[in-house]
């Protein structure tokens, strides 16, 4: 009994162990279908039905399916993207 509860703590404790310590939370995430209608090295602009989208390109970014050169105006696309804070203004005392 105590050989079988020693085991157990050890495979528990390296499991614990293991796990990542750094295991923050992610943003949600988006996607967006539709033709592109111009695209540098910034970003990529899309148009879907009456909106037009600007997702800024990062470097990180990952192609599917193809090369960076065949994202070009008139092809469409589906960019898969999350919302990043860029700054933060606080507008006076805390909410009520």
């Amino acid at each position: 009994m105590k050989k079988t509860l020693l085991l157990f703590t050890c495979v528990l404790g390296i499991g614990l162990m293991s796990a990542p310590l750094n295991a923050a939370p992610q943003a949600k995430k988006y996607q967006v279908t539709g033709i592109v209608l111009s695209v540098d090295d910034a970003k990529i602009v899309v148009k879907k039905g009456d909106e037009t989208w600007e997702i800024n390109r990062s470097d990180k970014m990952k192609i599917n399916g193809g090369e960076a050169g065949d994202i070009k105006p008139g092809v469409k696309v589906t960019i898969f993207y999350s919302m990043e804070a860029a700054k933060v203004e606080l507008k006076g005392g805390a909410a009520e």
